[in-house]
């Protein structure tokens, strides 16, 4: 496993600001997020060389390593696991729509999935195999994800929090980034 992690969280979209469900929608960043991302790149640069540069297929992703990839200098490989979970027919409501509509949602998501989507079972193995796989795959070195807040939580759950089966709730903003250090053979956050 690479011995240090950048985990970029995509910019603002229309949809963030609106509290909307994303799932595997390609909405694209609002201004803000795009000042956002060119913001973030600014900071990696300021971080030293990347290793290793993964990014989400979702437009809403792309472009915001876009913006990195113009500072850096870097192409992001792109990576089709590192999407959002697919909220199916949920994507385009707004939260708050949706818990009123499945009071019981995080019982019925974790098995059964969203109406036409994935279930968050699915979607944690998704994450897991995906960074099971870099760490088999880079035992050092520095990498960039760029990618969505369900997958990063689920990402930084498997190597802090490995046994964890609910769904996480780490507070990532847009564009936040979220370093993960190896120390003493463990990570911290």
């Amino acid at each position: 496993m690479p011995s240090r992690l950048l985990l970029v969280r995509h910019a603002e979209t229309t949809f963030s600001a609106e509290g909307r469900v994303q799932g595997w929608l390609d909405v694209p960043l609002t201004e803000r997020g795009r000042r956002q991302a060119e913001l973030t790149a600014q900071a990696l640069a300021a971080a030293g060389p990347i290793d290793y540069f993964y990014a989400s297929t979702l437009h809403r992703a792309r472009e915001t390593a876009a913006a990195i990839e113009a500072v850096l200098g870097q192409q992001a490989i792109p990576q089709l696991d590192l999407r959002e979970c697919d909220a199916g027919k949920a994507a385009g409501t707004t939260w708050d729509d949706f818990v009123e509509r499945n009071p019981e949602w995080r019982q019925r998501l974790e098995i059964e999935g969203w109406p036409g989507g994935e279930s968050f079972a699915a979607f944690r193995q998704r994450c897991y195999d995906w960074i099971d796989q870099i760490a088999e795959k880079y035992p050092t070195g520095k990498a960039l994800i760029v990618s969505h807040g369900g997958v990063i939580s689920y990402i930084i759950a498997r190597l802090i929090q490995p046994d964890l089966r609910d769904y996480p709730s780490y507070a990532l903003g847009n564009a936040s980034i979220s370093e993960m250090v190896k120390a003493d053979g463990e990570y911290r956050l």
